[in-house]
């Protein structure tokens, strides 16, 4: 067993193979957690490592399909399927020897983590204990912007941010290139490519209509009205900006500029 904190939730992750075990502690290197677990994900092998791979931690994405099955949700891909217990905390996974259902089914499962969570497409970026996260469409930057900064850059794909009593915090998530960080959410930039440098602040209603589609939204009607909730207090508390970028480091003086 392994065990692994998501955003602060320890997750403990069962393997029927020692193969398996392996290659998820490559997988979530750096995000070990000593905390008993919350959550459960469970292994079933049910193939070999697919031929169409070239490392069994190569990243694949295949479409999903949910619904409730009862009190459980049920999740059908291509090559893999995962059933979800809400009231036990529990998702049992039956795939080929590879990581990248265990991705699949952790999109599923991040946003239930926690009543607090909201789960947005993008990079995180610090500064001490400062947060910023740039999110976007796919192509936007949030990849590049981390290699531009490296120093600063914690996250590349996902992260979660958290709200606590003094405020939200940010976390990284172990999807693409990550290292396990914390901070204080300061900024919420909205990044695309663009000649220069260039940040313009978003009123509220505009910057909750754009980060509504940033979101990884739960599959439970429940959840869901929870996250509108969350985003609302969010983009009220927390400035968000449009930030558009010239393939220049000095963008970092840009983000982390304060207002």
């Amino acid at each position: 067993m392994l065990c692994v904190d998501l955003a602060g939730v320890p997750v403990a992750l069962h393997c029927d193979s020692a193969a398996m075990e392996q290659w998820l502690s490559e997988r979530f290197a750096g995000f070990a957690s000593g905390g008993p677990p919350t959550w459960r994900l469970t292994v079933e092998s049910t193939g070999p490592v697919p031929d169409t791979l070239g490392s069994p931690l190569e990243v694949r994405t295949e479409p999903m399909a949910v619904h409730r099955d009862g009190d459980e949700l049920a999740i059908a891909a291509e090559t893999f399927s995962a059933r979800l217990d809400l009231d036990r905390r529990h998702a049992a996974v039956k795939g080929p020897l590879a990581t990248y259902p265990f991705n699949g089914v952790l999109s599923v499962v991040l946003p239930l983590l926690c009543d607090d969570i909201l789960v947005l497409h993008g990079a995180l970026l610090v500064d001490g204990e400062r947060g910023f996260v740039c999110s976007g469409r796919s192509g936007s930057g949030k990849s590049t912007l981390t290699r531009l900064v490296p120093d600063h850059a914690r996250s590349d794909d996902l992260v979660a941010v958290r709200r606590t009593q003094n405020g939200f915090v940010v976390h990284a998530l172990p999807f693409w290139q990550a290292r396990q960080a914390v901070a204080v959410l300061e900024h919420v930039f909205l990044v695309d490519h663009g000649e220069g440098h260039r940040r313009t602040r978003l009123a509220m209603g505009g910057a909750f209509r754009r980060l509504c589609g940033q979101l990884l939204w739960p599959t439970t009607a429940e959840a869901a009205s929870g996250v509108l909730e969350r985003l609302a207090e969010l983009v009220e508390r927390v400035p968000v900006s449009e930030l558009r970028f010239a393939l220049d480091p000095g963008v970092w003086s840009v983000i982390a500029a304060g207002g």
